[in-house]
């Protein structure tokens, strides 16, 4: 679940679109299915379920959502392979989340090394360049706009300028900065995710969770081992099958993947919260593949 997603399809801006309750309702169910990147991959079938529309119904009023901007469908059609069910990236959450045209400027836009007081408007014409921690500023300053041009064209709605360079500031402490914007622009062009979704995490949260620490090697070596190719379900595959079949392959390696499975109570035990939640959407459909029970690993409980 996204909170930002569900905060988003509540919001004002979306009233004032006057959408049909049919067209609400999909688009609240995507914010409830949306995963932390904003993407939700529920199929047509689940949608009919969920809202008692026919299929058609469905079709008609996520075409709509697409005409308003609001949903970017992303086909997941594989040439000889069965029809998989679509990616829908949540566009209105990324818009709700774009600076308004009056936000403050950065400061690095003014002024390359600004005091705490210093007014953002105010641009100094002499620059003291005996001063090492200017220089020092103006190269993390060089390298930050690098890596934001690489993620605006990949993925603009994922940048969130202020917190990206507070987050880059910070990360900045255990990296040098051409090195860290090298390994930015490395996930960008060589991530199985991104290419497969055609986006990419936050740029902030990259940065936050130390995401470019496996991404420091040099062009050429192989890409950091995901977490869908470190984990494996380890329970009956039907149960991977079915749940992929309805969720797609993301969800599965995101909560699926990580969970274990007790076979002497048939239960699937989640590696987390939000683990336990996405599955127990589904457990009516797990029950009717031999899950009796879906609960949180015991490991966990206390964190």
């Amino acid at each position: 679940m996204s909170l930002q997603a569900l905060s988003a399809a509540l919001s004002s801006r979306i009233d004032e679109l006057g959408l049909s309750c049919a067209q609400r309702f999909i688009l609240f169910l995507l914010g409830n299915w949306a995963n932390e990147d904003d993407v939700a991959f529920p199929s047509i079938r689940m949608l009919t379920r969920k809202t008692g529309l026919s299929e058609r119904g469905v079709q008609v009023a996520i075409n709509h959502l697409i005409k308003f901007g609001l949903v970017e469908r992303i086909e997941r059609a594989v040439p000889g392979e069965r029809q998989k069910s679509n990616f829908y990236r949540l566009s209105f959450v990324e818009t709700a989340a774009t600076p308004a045209l009056s936000a403050p400027i950065s400061p690095h836009s003014v002024h390359p090394t600004p005091a705490l007081s210093a007014p953002l408007t105010t641009l100094d014409t002499k620059i003291d360049t005996t001063d090492a921690d200017a220089s020092g500023a103006g190269a993390r300053a060089a390298a930050f706009d690098r890596l934001r041009s690489g993620w605006a064209r990949v993925s603009p709605g994922r940048l969130a300028p202020r917190m990206a360079e507070a987050a880059f500031e910070a990360a900045c402490e255990r990296c040098e900065p051409d090195r860290l914007a090298d390994a930015g622009l490395r996930y960008l062009a060589e991530d199985p995710d991104v290419k497969r979704l055609g986006t990419a995490i936050r740029l902030d949260r990259w940065l936050d969770e130390a995401r470019f620490v496996g991404w420091l090697t040099s062009a050429g070596d192989p890409p950091p081992r995901s977490v869908s190719a470190a984990r494996r379900w380890s329970g009956p595959e039907k149960i991977r099958d079915v749940l992929t079949e309805v969720a797609g392959a993301p969800f599965v390696a995101s909560y699926l993947d990580p969970a274990e499975w007790d076979a002497s109570t048939n239960a699937i035990r989640a590696a987390t919260g939000i683990g336990l939640g996405a599955l127990q959407q589904f457990r009516l459909l797990l029950s009717r593949h031999g899950v009796e029970r879906i609960e949180k690993r015991a490991s966990q409980s206390g964190g």
